[in-house]
């Protein structure tokens, strides 16, 4: 067996600390990203290029990675994100606050293009489409759909123009063991009745 070190995320540039109200970050959102697991909670991180060019990361905390969801923030639109001090919630409990605002003429990047993946070239779907052809269809039943992609359904029926900018950014800000709950929140949110 050969063993290598595991390091460290590393690589995510400046890391912003909310600490004093007024605090702004405004530009171009790049992506979001898994961070590190404090008091067992894997934080997440958006990394934002200024307007001078340099990236920037920031923790987003529950309060902003909701709104971020609930928003259909996805990379490529242009934020400001202002820090207005700490809150105390219902629950007694304290958090801080934030002003989020978008540009509404930025556009979001689509997920494909976020990976640098093309899709196929005409003549390639062509070439499938006639492979197929030639093939037998199955005669069993497709599967039932997982509660993941039936949730999704439920969304895109509610939702038509904010279903794919919503799977995109939880496929992009989750792993896919935790986009169900944030699927089922995202859409309690919203007021869309979920069973169990």
């Amino acid at each position: 067996m050969a063993f290598k070190e595991l390091v460290g995320s590393g690589g995510i540039g400046t890391v912003l600390k909310w600490q004093t109200p007024g605090q702004v970050v405004q530009g171009r959102l790049v992506a979001t990203k898994r961070g590190k697991v404090f008091n067992g909670r894997t934080t997440t991180l958006a990394i934002i290029k200024q307007e001078n060019g340099v990236d920037i990361t920031i923790p987003l905390t529950t309060v902003l990675e909701s709104r971020f969801i609930e928003n259909n923030l996805a990379p490529g639109n242009v934020l400001r994100i202002t820090f207005t001090g700490k809150e105390t919630g219902k629950n007694g409990m304290e958090y801080k606050a934030f002003k989020l605002e978008i540009d509404d003429n930025s556009e979001p990047v689509p997920p494909a293009a976020q990976q640098n993946v093309t899709g196929p070239t005409p003549a390639e779907i062509e070439a499938a489409k006639a492979m197929l052809a030639g093939l037998d269809r199955p005669t069993e039943p497709a599967p039932p759909a997982s509660e993941y992609d039936r949730l999704l359904a439920v969304l895109h029926a509610s939702n038509p123009k904010g279903a794919a900018a919503i799977k995109g950014a939880l496929e992009a800000m989750y792993p896919e063991s935790e986009r169900l709950g944030k699927l089922k929140e995202t859409l309690v949110h919203q007021g869309i009745k979920v069973d169990g």
